[in-house]
């Protein structure tokens, strides 16, 4: 999707704000998962990469 964008946004990762906004989007989603026994590993694209696009 990022292709179709003219202006991408590319956020200064060195940043103290990406560090505290990377720091939250993190706990929010993994602490709830952290105990899952029936969690088997995370993924960074959306779906398997089995299927084709």
């Amino acid at each position: 999707m990022e292709d179709f964008n003219t202006h991408p946004y590319y956020p200064n990762v060195f940043s103290e704000d990406f560090e505290i906004w990377a720091d939250y989007v993190a706990r929010r989603s993994c602490v709830d998962m952290a105990e899952d026994s029936l969690l088997i590993g995370y993924t960074l694209c959306p779906r398997p990469a089995f299927q084709r696009q």
